[in-house]
């Protein structure tokens, strides 16, 4: 696994978040560091064509083999 981290390591940042919660409704942190929300991966009409293409691929049922 190239570039993983534990559980252990990758909730931290987490209770962070939980015990002292940004003052913006939305946040965006990679790393450590926030990111602005303009950046093209943040894009909402993205985010809800993801949102959309899960919803419809957890309704499926799952298929054994």
């Amino acid at each position: 696994m190239l570039g993983a981290h534990t559980a252990e390591r990758s909730v931290g940042p987490i209770h962070e978040f939980i015990d002292s919660p940004p003052d913006a409704p939305l946040t965006a942190i990679a790393r450590g560091k926030s990111l602005p929300l303009t950046l093209a991966t943040l894009d909402p009409t993205d985010a809800e064509r993801l949102a959309v293409a899960t919803r419809q691929l957890l309704a499926k049922p799952f298929a054994q083999s």
